[in-house]
């Protein structure tokens, strides 16, 4: 009691001096949370009784890696925000909702902006982005978008949570038509081989360009997240670069693709970054 007693110190005596009441507050878990068994969603509770402030906790452990954080965070503003007005699911627009479009994935701006006018364009427009850019009053919209479009692996797990308690269907981005509208007019060799390593949905794109340009043999593997729904029969979840290194060592490959970083373990390997 005597930690809770003083966190709800400290944080009051922050919120005094902030120029402006926040809308909302989230606590984040931490390794050390974790260690001394901190109660973030008693502590949650007693923040909100004591500001009158909508608060919530998210179990974060810093253990994970980020895809796992930006789920969970997802998750929590879905469930505090859009599941309340899941009666919209009645109204349902011609719109979308992007899910998973963060910085880390996606660190440019030209990029974000060129995937929201691709997946955008047989819409009327973008309901809702889940990973930047959102606001509470824009993420109650969310139920009345006519489908989600997953644009990172971190989208899935609310994209799987929005189909059941809404109704609301989803694609990756990958499975899109849209993609074959703007294939580079290039020809690659055919016998070609190339093992795809990063983030499952933005790899899985990559390899339907590719194959637009005539390479047939492509693998996804990743370190992160892969869903079993959008993996092919080789595609594989690396758990260490052992795991790499044993899938270049099979001789199955001419060229990897991926984070430049890589080169350090496969420094022996024709690569592209």
């Amino acid at each position: 009691m005597g930690i809770d007693s003083d966190f709800l110190t400290a944080y009051k005596e922050v919120l005094g001096r902030l120029f402006q009441k926040p809308s909302f507050i989230v606590l984040l878990g931490s390794p050390i949370s974790s260690l001394i068994g901190l109660d973030l969603d008693r502590l949650a509770d007693m923040l909100e009784e004591d500001t009158g402030i909508l608060c919530f906790a998210i179990s974060t452990t810093g253990n994970r890696y980020y895809d796992s954080g930006i789920s969970d965070t997802m998750i929590a503003l879905y469930k505090h925000f859009t599941l309340p007005q899941k009666q919209q699911k009645n109204q349902r627009l011609n719109r979308i909702n992007l899910l998973g479009l963060n910085s880390l994935d996606y660190a440019s701006d030209s990029l974000r902006q060129n995937i929201r006018n691709m997946v955008a364009q047989k819409f009327d427009g973008i309901q809702t982005e889940w990973g930047m850019d959102s606001s509470p009053t824009n993420l109650e919209k969310a139920g009345r978008a006519m489908i989600n479009i997953v644009v990172s692996v971190s989208g899935i797990p609310l994209a799987e949570q929005m189909l059941r308690d809404i109704d609301l269907p989803y694609k990756g981005l990958h499975e899109l038509k849209v993609w074959d509208t703007y294939m580079p007019p290039i020809t690659l060799p055919s016998h070609l081989s190339i093992l795809l390593v990063g983030e499952q949905i933005f790899s899985n794109t990559l390899r339907r360009v590719l194959q637009h340009a005539g390479v047939q043999n492509i693998d996804v593997a990743s370190f992160f997240e892969m869903h079993e729904s959008f993996c092919k029969n080789r595609d594989r979840k690396l758990c260490c670069e052992a795991d790499l290194i044993e899938m270049l060592e099979t001789g199955s490959y001419h060229l990897l693709i991926g984070d430049p970083l890589l080169e350090v373990i496969t420094s022996d390997f024709p690569q592209c970054a």
